[in-house]
């Protein structure tokens, strides 16, 4: 699955990471002080999201099972 997931930077300075793709139930969600803690912190509600899945579903859909994402 492909996941395009865009960064912003708000008024506050810190930066955060979403995206409108969805896996199962969840939409993955990162926020930071800087791009790469909320690349990090985007990259495990990517994987907390995958553990839900399975949670919800029982097992990994094929298509959840490798994400690649790309920034923007």
């Amino acid at each position: 699955m492909r996941i395009k997931a865009v960064i912003e930077k708000g008024n506050d300075g810190k930066f955060s990471v979403y995206t409108y793709g969805k896996i199962g139930n969840s939409f993955p969600g990162g926020f930071g002080d800087t791009v790469e803690d909320a690349k990090a912190d985007f990259e495990l509600s990517v994987r907390d999201a995958q553990n839900d899945y399975v949670k919800d579903f029982g097992k990994m859909g094929k298509g959840y099972q490798e994400i690649n994402i790309t920034y923007v």
